[in-house]
Formats: C-alpha cells, structure tokens, sequence
C-alpha cells in the first residue's frame, strides 16, 4: 500500500518522496521496538538510540542478536548446572561406594 502523499500531486518530488519514506520507516521501527518484551528493554533503549535511526530490518537483526545471545547463556547456565549436579552425584555415589580417587598421574 502506497502512502497517500507518495502518489503524486505537490509531492511527486523525488527527494520529498524519499524523505516521507524515511519517516514512514522510522514509524514502523518505532512501532516494532514499542511492541517488544518487557525482557528486551536494553535493546530496544540502544537500538532507539543509535544514530542515523536504524531500518526496521537493522533494529530487528539487533534484536535478534540480543536473543540469540540470551538464549546461548541461558543454556550454557544451564549446562554449567547439570555438569556440577552430576560432578556432585557422582562424588556421593563413589563416597557411599567406598571408591578410592585414582591419582592422575
């Protein structure tokens, strides 16, 4: 759908043109980062503050990014937990066992 002002008439100039579509994009920018989670606050407060305005496709690969980076440390978290749960089970059970800790050497 073509913008109203985009179509001709007084503002068939091109530099016009070009600037209406700039400001058409930073609204669908704006109205993308407003519509995100609480949980990405931080981004969208460094995408909003970058300078020029990021497209619509910059602030949404930056989100991306953002997501992609939680999700990776979340679960190295979690990893990092189940291999100490099992260190610690394993240690128990050797414990109870009355296994004897070879040295490495």
């Amino acid at each position: 759908m073509v913008h109203p002002l985009l179509r001709g008439g007084p503002y068939a100039n091109a530099s016009l043109k070009f600037e209406l579509l700039l400001i058409v994009e930073q609204k669908r920018t704006i109205k993308f980062l407003l519509g995100l989670n609480k949980d990405l606050d931080e981004v969208r407060g460094r995408v909003m503050g970058i300078k020029p305005f990021p497209t619509i496709w910059e602030a949404f690969v930056e989100v991306q990014r953002e997501e992609s980076i939680k999700k990776l440390t979340i679960t190295n978290t979690n990893i990092s937990s189940i291999v100490k749960g099992l260190a610690l089970y394993t240690q128990i059970i050797s414990e109870k066992q009355g296994w004897q800790r070879m040295p490495l050497v």
